[in-house]
């Protein structure tokens, strides 16, 4: 890993045709820009398929309905992501790492298993 590596981020996107999450390794100067190639900026598990197999439910309906499905399932994945996360050993990964839903302020410390906010990442 690069030794400008500060933060290794995990993004959640909204697409679920695919596995919707991303890595991102950080330098803590400029944390919204990426200088980093493959495997430190890349799609995880990019022959996966859909997360949501075509047709399981009509999302559609239940966005309208106002269950905010990418919400509430961006949370349950960075959950069980963390979880898969500490049981392959993260916990002695040697730098900070999160996984957030894309474009919101949330985090899940996937060290510590708790949520926290952008500003607690970036001081």
């Amino acid at each position: 890993m690069p030794s400008l590596v500060k933060v290794l981020l995990f993004e959640i996107q909204s697409d679920w045709r695919r596995f919707p999450v991303h890595v991102f390794a950080l330098d803590g100067a400029s944390p919204n820009e990426v200088y980093f190639e493959a495997p430190f900026y890349a799609a995880l598990l990019p022959e996966a398929g859909a997360l949501i197999p075509v047709g399981a439910i009509d999302q559609d309906d239940f966005e309208v309905a106002g269950v905010a499905t990418f919400e509430s399932g961006a949370r349950v994945l960075a959950e069980w992501f963390g979880e898969c996360w500490r049981a392959a050993g993260g916990m002695e990964f040697p730098i900070p790492a999160f996984i957030h839903h894309h474009d919101r302020s949330r985090y899940f410390d996937l060290r510590s298993g708790r949520w926290v906010q952008e500003a607690d990442i970036w001081p």
